[in-house]
């Protein structure tokens, strides 16, 4: 995932405002510019590529209360077969339930070298160091 010119610009004013404000400004940039990647439902792809969604779910006969979740997702065809039993309308196929409001690209998978350093920060802290007398 590539950060887009809007994340970047959004990112940098949050760090200005955060070092004027005497906040945090690597952790207001990295908000803004996480905030910045949410798209419009109607951009999302609809071509079977799993996606990160916002959704909300109205209050109704189960929960009493509205609530927003973030889920992954992907846009299900349907299968066509109007009158039987297997028939699935085309729409969104979630993890839980919602009407998707916002979508964001999936982030990359962690990589081979962000594993490994955690692995052996792990492994230091649970190894026992041996010293030769």
């Amino acid at each position: 995932m590539t950060p887009t010119e809007d994340m970047v610009r959004v990112a940098q004013r949050a760090y200005t405002d955060a070092l004027i404000e005497g906040g945090l400004p690597m952790r207001a940039a990295l908000t803004a510019a996480l905030a910045a990647m949410w798209q419009p439902i109607e951009t999302a792809p609809k071509d079977g590529t799993e996606i990160f969604l916002f959704t909300r779910h109205e209050a109704d006969d189960y929960f009493q209360e509205s609530f927003d979740a973030s889920q992954t997702g992907h846009w299900d065809e349907g299968n066509h077969r109007p009158g039987t039993v297997w028939h699935r309308e085309p729409g969104w196929a979630l993890q839980k339930i919602g009407e998707p409001k916002a979508w964001m690209p999936l982030p990359p998978a962690p990589t081979q070298l962000s594993r490994g350093d955690s692995e052996k920060t792990a492994e230091s802290k649970h190894s026992p160091s041996t010293r030769e007398g």
